[in-house]
């Protein structure tokens, strides 16, 4: 039993993690974006175009490839309506948009093949 309490700090480890170590089954389609890094002298975030798609963040998780596409279009839209406001002087929501525009749709097999 006392490792019952390593395994669980490795579980929560590895899904908390910006990739998806591991797929879950009940979902097909997982929405990954690029990451974004905040620059604490300009106070800015800022996005990080090069990044390996090891490094991307999953974002959603989706039933198909549609509910995912779709989902992608919503945030990107609603993003770059936040992005407009005076609430984004450390451009958060320009960020989150750009990472949207540039998120892609997986399914489970193709995450899996790849690892």
């Amino acid at each position: 039993m006392r490792n019952a309490g390593i395994i669980a700090a490795v579980v929560r480890t590895v899904l908390a993690g910006p990739y998806p170590a591991l797929v879950q089954a009940g979902a097909n389609w997982y929405l990954l974006v690029p990451p974004a890094e905040y620059d604490a002298h300009r106070h800015r975030y800022d996005r990080i175009g090069d990044a390996p798609r090891t490094e991307w963040y999953r974002d959603g998780e989706y039933l198909s490839r549609q509910d995912c596409r779709d989902a992608r279009v919503a945030k990107t839209r609603e993003a770059e309506r936040l992005g407009r406001k005076r609430l984004d002087a450390d451009d958060f929501y320009h960020v989150q948009a750009w990472a949207m525009r540039h998120g892609r749709c997986f399914s489970g097999t193709a995450l899996r093949e790849r690892h």
